[in-house]
């Protein structure tokens, strides 16, 4: 399904579901027509939630079905019985039948990374620790388990699908508790309090911490909002108590003005080097790789630690042919990221540069990343005949002839046609 300025079907269906409690608020102030209106908007709403074929979106509607039973049917406990029996088979079937591998992938990175936590629980790997450890981590695996089932399913990993597991793989055990801890007593918060907006922001809430055991809420600015609206209504008294002391005020509304000013400037400064970076790789993209060095030379004091942005400087460097420069930026970013694209990107720049034993490192660790993907083969293939080692090239390309593709595109018909053709144009000209 297509998510439109979302990455993901869950983002939609998190933001529908974080907002769909807040109608139950307007419901009770609009009457007639308006009332009307605000029915067909819940519906369209959760029409779509049921499109969006996010199962965490699903699991999130069985709940507010459930909350809303015991108000409607005070007295009929068979009809709740067999309504709460009906979703709870219905959500066990979508979890089980619906997207089975997206299951199973998920399993998979919730074991690999439930593995990086237990080996420094308490700790953590830092700030970008799960993007430092994450892709070694499943690199490993599949060198121990090369035969393993999960081998069809894996892919780039950038988070482990649950938000609470990646604080605790960066900050510890601590750091997960915390999380959890202001969760709880948010959520005690509002419960406490009899008003409708207080019982919608904490229904809300529930939405937000059940999206974020299955997914990753906390990118989309909307979930930083709803804590927000949750901590404000939960801090309502104190606030309440705040207005009553003039001097007070005018101290918080002080440091506010101030606080918002800093960040506009900073916000300002950071906007002017985003749009310095994407305008020079607008123009390398067009040709222009070795006319940006310059200026990619200046971007990087101050985007030394981004690893985006190493990323990016690798590759244009090695598209200007600047190949020990590029190595040497891929390996600050590795650093901070190494990804299955940086050690496909890395083995490039060895081949180009003639450091082939170097190349079959890195596309070797970028086949054990993603084992289904045909570009390490590729780049092994072409490192090994290169380096004279025929032998070993006839086993990649074979390897290649035979391997099952999972998504069939150009790119992969390209690679298996041109090893064929040049193994076996290689094989002619070696026979006597």
């Amino acid at each position: 399904m297509a998510a439109g300025t979302f990455d993901n079907p869950a983002g939609v269906a998190f933001c529908l579901c974080a907002a769909l409690p807040f109608y139950a608020v307007v419901w009770r102030e609009w009457k007639g027509v308006w009332r009307l209106a605000l029915m067909v908007g819940m519906t369209t709403v959760v029409a779509a939630i049921l499109c969006s074929q996010s199962r965490t979106g699903w699991i999130c509607l069985a709940m507010y079905a459930v909350w809303i039973l015991p108000v409607r049917w005070c007295g009929n406990r068979t009809g709740k019985a067999v309504v709460v029996a009906v979703l709870a088979a219905g959500l066990a079937w979508a979890v089980s039948a619906v997207k089975s591998d997206s299951t199973s992938g998920r399993r998979f990175i919730l074991e690999r990374s439930w593995e990086l936590l237990k080996a420094q629980p308490w700790t953590g790997y830092g700030p970008g620790g799960f993007l430092r450890e994450y892709m070694p981590a499943q690199a490993h695996f599949f060198r121990e388990y090369p035969d393993s089932e999960y081998a069809w399913l894996a892919s780039e990993v950038y988070h482990p699908l649950n938000e609470f597991l990646l604080v605790g793989v960066e900050y510890g055990v601590g750091g997960m508790a915390l999380v959890l801890a202001v969760f709880v007593g948010l959520l005690v918060a509002l419960m406490r309090k009899r008003s409708l907006f207080a019982k919608a922001s904490a229904t809300s809430l529930c939405a937000l911490a059940i999206f974020a055991m299955f997914s990753y809420p906390f990118k989309y600015p909307l979930s930083w909002v709803v804590i927000g609206v949750c901590g404000l209504e939960a801090c309502g008294s104190f606030i309440g108590r705040l207005k009553a002391d003039a001097w007070r005020l005018r101290l918080v509304v002080l440091v506010s003005l101030v606080a918002s000013f800093v960040g506009l400037a900073v916000v300002g400064h950071a906007y002017s080097h985003e749009y310095r970076w994407s305008r020079a790789a607008w123009r390398a993209s067009h040709g222009h790789s070795r006319a940006m060095m310059p200026e990619y030379a200046l971007l990087y004091n101050y985007y030394s630690r981004n690893a985006s942005f190493l990323y990016n400087y690798t590759a244009e460097q090695f598209y200007a042919g600047r190949f020990e420069a590029a190595l040497a930026t891929a390996g600050e970013c590795a650093r901070l990221w190494p990804s299955y694209n940086l050690s496909l990107l890395a083995g490039d720049i060895c081949r180009a540069a003639g450091k082939t034993n170097e190349a079959v490192e890195y596309y070797e660790q970028a086949h054990w990343m993603c084992p289904v993907r045909f570009a390490p083969l590729e780049g092994l293939y072409y490192s090994y005949r290169d380096e004279g080692e025929h032998g070993k090239a006839d086993s990649v390309a074979e390897v290649i002839a035979r391997k099952r593709v999972k998504v069939d595109g150009p790119d992969v018909r390209r690679i298996k046609e041109e090893v064929r053709t040049d193994a076996e144009a290689f094989r002619k000209r070696n026979t006597p």
